[in-house]
């Protein structure tokens, strides 16, 4: 039987760590932790639980501390975990049997982010406590003697899967991952460290486009819209000069969200379009292209507005069709699912179609039941369609919403008569 080795890297991860490792207990016969500098008892925790223990001082690069872990790897494959991870409950048999046939070379398992740090691992695997889509992560690797990692930050092992010519397998092995809560990631300041790391990457590569589509990814969530922009249309001009760039995506998908906030529809179209011909058809590609088209739809009126406005609902439509594929990557949270939903349900609203906004907004809700506003949109859909004592229940649930809750309840007592 093939031997897997555990690989994982940590810094003062005593709250996760025991319980990553003993997901894993079940598929791995080595376990290795490198430390990067804890001070909380992660060492002593990762030796009760019979990992072997590396010290490798922080050097501002996670690839070099990944690599670290594999040149102390003895097994015939490696499963990389991080200490805020769990393999679901079912993985470490479907892992077995997969490095069982090694039909692959890259296994891509399923990661499923927590809503909540505290949410039970089932029940973010299936869904009920799932934040975002399924994303699919090199995680099981062939061990070879060229295999490395790159990259300060956001680390992969593309350059070998292209070296190698290696064969690349989905695994259904799912991972929930609870770290990506924003208390966690504001606990370890993630976000900040993030982009001083991308800083340094993109300045020893400045033509790896992927790092800064990271880098403005990250400065646009963090709202430094300036400094996103400026990355962005940076990273945008260098495509040329830059032959052997894995994808375009995050970097696209980041400079069209800035030129849609800007007004730029046609620009934010245009650079879609460049992304789904060097990458192929992508849900964020699609969901955005909607975006784009509503925004354009904006600025103009008459037959030409409902022409754009009809475009984008096919659009929205094309996004949700992806929500069941695989992907390695989505970098708008719903952009497959419940968003698309949501905006498909207000193309509705806008055109009167009391059903077709029912069904969107129904949707919407039953992947995400909490969703603020798909259960707003879903009011209003009922108060389109007369369902008068439908829709006022469901407002006065929403009154904590100031003012649409609100103002939704009372559009509800005016429908009903209820004039004071």
């Amino acid at each position: 039987m093939p031997t897997v080795s555990l690989c994982l890297i940590a810094k003062d991860e005593a709250e996760f760590l025991p319980g990553c490792l003993q997901s894993a207990r079940g598929v791995v016969q080595q376990l290795i932790v490198v430390d990067t500098g804890s001070s909380d008892g992660t060492r002593a925790l990762a030796k009760v639980a019979g990992a072997e223990v590396f010290d490798h001082p922080w050097q501002d690069d996670f690839a070099a501390a990944r690599n670290a872990a594999l040149a102390h790897a003895t097994g015939d494959w490696i499963l990389v975990l991080d200490a805020d991870e769990r393999l679901g409950p079912q993985a470490a048999e479907v892992i077995r049997q997969a490095i069982q046939r090694g039909d692959f070379d890259c296994g891509l398992l399923p990661l499923h982010n927590a809503a909540r740090v505290d949410a039970d691992v089932a029940a973010v695997i299936d869904g009920s406590a799932r934040a975002g889509d399924v994303v699919w992560l090199p995680r099981l690797l062939r061990r070879t003697a060229d295999l490395r990692w790159d990259g300060v930050v956001h680390e992969n092992v593309a350059r070998w899967l292209v070296r190698r010519g290696s064969r690349v397998r989905r695994v259904e092995a799912p991972i929930a991952h609870l770290g990506a809560v924003p208390e966690v990631r504001e606990l370890k300041q993630k976000a900040r460290r993030n982009v001083t790391l991308l800083e340094r990457r993109c300045a020893l590569e400045p033509k790896d486009l992927t790092a800064r589509g990271y880098l403005a990814h990250e400065l646009f969530v963090a709202e430094d819209r300036e400094r996103a922009r400026r990355v962005a249309d940076e990273g945008w001009a260098l495509r040329a000069s830059s032959p052997d760039h894995v994808s375009l995506l995050r970097l696209g998908v980041t400079r069209a969200l800035l030129c849609i906030e800007r007004g730029e529809a046609d620009e934010a179209l245009a650079t879609l379009a460049e992304v789904e011909r060097v990458d192929g058809p992508q849900a964020d590609v699609a969901f955005l292209r909607g975006h784009a088209l509503e925004a354009a739809a904006e600025q103009t009126h008459g037959a030409r507005r409902l022409r754009l406005l009809a475009t984008a609902k096919d659009t929205y439509a094309s996004a949700v069709s992806f929500h069941d594929r695989p992907a390695l990557e989505r970098i708008i949270s719903g952009a497959a699912g419940w968003v698309a939903h949501s905006r498909l349900g207000a193309l509705a609203l806008a055109a009167g179609d009391a059903p077709g906004a029912l069904t969107a907004f129904a949707a919407a809700l039953r992947e995400r039941p909490q969703d603020l506003e798909a259960r707003l949109g879903l009011v209003e859909a009922q108060l389109l369609a007369g369902n008068i004592a439908q829709a006022f229940d469901g407002a006065t649930r929403l009154l904590e919403l100031r003012p649409d809750g609100w103002v939704l309840a009372a559009a509800c007592a005016l429908e009903a008569g209820a004039i004071a």
